[in-house]
């Protein structure tokens, strides 16, 4: 009788296989080496780095590396890791005798101690990744269509995190039965604590909008109520713009977000920000402008993810190459126009992870 195959240990050679078969092994490697140093290493110590010799390099990101990540470490974790180090380089020099009246060799004892760290960490890791996991449904779920349906307007909008869960807002919504509008922002930070600002932010707009038939009004109550529930320092900048079905009108109402960009045929137009962010006073003064487009002309809204895009040099995507692309273009939809933005920035970033999360809304008048 035949031996049938164990389908974890399937799973686990076919795993190990996947890594060998990366066609960029060593510059994902490299990169992964770059992030931890930014990770670990403030710009102080990375810019010592940056003048010291190779060897006096190593030696020294070896010690700091090592110091942060003990640092990080809850106390038991890291008094246990110390412990597996020692047992580990003790060995390698003979520093450790076999424990022959115990039965036990404890050279094995140090490797063993540092993979129950690991797991632990492991552990730990995964936990939070499926509540991250949990929280991006709920964010996936709060986002609006793609491609809402508005008589007179073609809409595209689009966001994607930088981790996880991410602080950008897109987000559409109607007024009433003939008037919509779009709010996209960005709340300072990144990660979870961004994300549920981001859903506040989102949650307080939402239940004020048909509140207030002034943009102006609006965006007054919604920033003394995020300068009361947020923490200090926290802020958002935000961009709204309303809308009639089969109309040419748009009220913009920019509260220290980047400016919005207006395509007309080769023609870019850029309209200044006329408010500060959300969250830097409790009272402030909010306006909207109305601004007025043509058959076919697109107007673009962005986070400043898109001009802060990365590649693997550092160096930013920059809002020259945005203008650029968008000069160079001559788009049929706004899908089109959004998708060549997109397009253009991985080609441009290659494998360079997101440093920011990226966001869209192109209004298109039809």
């Amino acid at each position: 009788m035949s031996k049938q195959p164990n389908p974890n240990e399937a799973k686990l050679r076919d795993a190990f296989k996947e890594g060998f078969k990366q066609e960029n092994f060593f510059r994902t490697i490299k990169r992964e080496y770059k992030e931890l140093q930014n990770f670990y290493l403030d710009d102080t110590k990375r810019n010592r780095l940056a003048e010291m010799g190779m060897l006096k390099r190593i030696f020294w990101t070896v010690v700091w590396l090592l110091k942060l990540m003990f640092l990080k470490l809850n106390p038991i974790r890291r008094l246990v890791l110390l412990v597996g180090l020692i047992l580990s380089i003790s060995s390698n020099f003979g520093g450790v005798e076999n424990g022959s009246n115990l039965g036990l060799d404890l050279r094995f004892f140090g490797p063993l101690i540092l993979l129950f760290v690991l797991m632990l960490e492991l552990k730990d890791k995964l936990l939070a990744r499926d509540e991250l996991e949990a929280g991006r449904r709920v964010q996936i779920a709060l986002m609006p269509e793609r491609s809402p349906l508005v008589s007179g307007w073609d809409i595209w909008l689009y966001t994607h995190p930088a981790n996880d869960v991410g602080g950008d807002l897109v987000d559409f919504y109607w007024i009433n039965d003939k008037a919509c509008g779009l709010a996209l922002g960005d709340v300072s930070g990144k990660g979870l604590e961004a994300a549920l600002f981001m859903a506040k932010l989102q949650a307080t707009i939402r239940a004020y909008l048909t509140d207030f038939t002034s943009l102006g009004e609006l965006a007054k109550k919604i920033n003394r109520t995020f300068y009361r529930d947020s923490l200090p320092n926290k802020f958002a900048s935000i961009v709204f713009a309303e809308f009639q079905q089969n109309s040419g009108t748009i009220s913009l109402l920019n509260a220290g977000h980047m400016p919005p960009l207006i395509l007309r045929g080769k023609e870019l137009e850029e309209i200044e920000t006329h408010a500060p962010a959300f969250g830097l006073m409790a009272e402030n003064h909010f306006e909207a402008y109305d601004i007025f487009l043509e058959e076919n002309d697109f107007l673009l809204l962005y986070s400043d993810g898109v001009t802060e895009a990365r590649n693997d040099n550092g160096v930013f995507f920059g809002e020259k190459r945005l203008k650029d692309i968008l000069q160079e273009q001559k788009p049929s939809d706004a899908r089109q126009l959004g998708e060549s933005i997109i397009r253009a920035i991985a080609n441009f970033k290659q494998e360079a992870p997101f440093f920011d999360d990226i966001s869209l809304a192109i209004i298109r008048k039809v």
